[in-house]
């Protein structure tokens, strides 16, 4: 396995776009040409991806940086994170291994520590997924001696907010107790959007 970046896989990464699309995968519409807020239509607004490719630079995982609707020392990592099919998690010992996403990490934290970004976090757009991002926290602490911490309250990770995606938990590094996004308490989240 390896990382590579967009100026080394972007026409295979253009050719599984079309493929994820036209397939029937749960995340399809992510690659709908249609959509001015695909992934094809916007994956040069991303300042860094990574793909991990297999020994024939078959596609594994991707996942990228984003910067953009965040102020300038603030970026999500491992967004857009989506995983080939066939390397999706099938059994719960994947998650005492490390997982497609930690490689990608890594690489990602390089590009932002060249970049001097203070304000590094992950997120999860659904409620009910935060206790998957609190297991992650612990495991990467647990590997990398890092401090990765989730927070109490959601935060806009787009500015939309008539759309209660748009609040999202997220984990943030170096133990931070808060964003400079918008937040939100979980209590107040769940009386705006029932």
């Amino acid at each position: 396995m390896k990382i590579l970046e967009l100026n080394q896989y972007e026409d295979k990464f253009l050719n599984y776009c079309k493929q994820f699309y036209n397939s029937a995968d749960r995340n399809r519409e992510w690659f709908n040409p249609n959509l001015a807020y695909s992934v094809v239509n916007r994956y040069h607004l991303y300042p860094y991806w990574t793909f991990l490719v297999d020994d024939n630079e078959d596609l594994i995982a991707m996942s990228c940086i984003q910067t953009h609707f965040f102020p300038d020392s603030c970026a999500r990592v491992l967004t857009r994170t989506y995983y080939h099919p066939n390397y999706r998690r099938h059994h719960l010992a994947y998650e005492k291994q490390k997982t497609p996403a930690m490689f990608m990490l890594e690489k990602q934290l390089e590009w932002i520590d060249k970049q001097n970004i203070s304000n590094v976090f992950f997120s999860v757009e659904y409620l009910r997924r935060k206790s998957s991002i609190k297991k992650l926290s612990i495991k990467l602490n647990d590997i990398y001696f890092s401090d990765w911490r989730v927070l109490d309250d959601l935060y806009q990770t787009y500015p939309n907010d008539e759309d209660k995606n748009s609040w999202q938990s997220v984990c943030v590094r170096n133990g931070s107790s808060k964003l400079p996004l918008k937040s939100m308490p979980v209590n107040k989240w769940r009386d705006y959007y029932g």
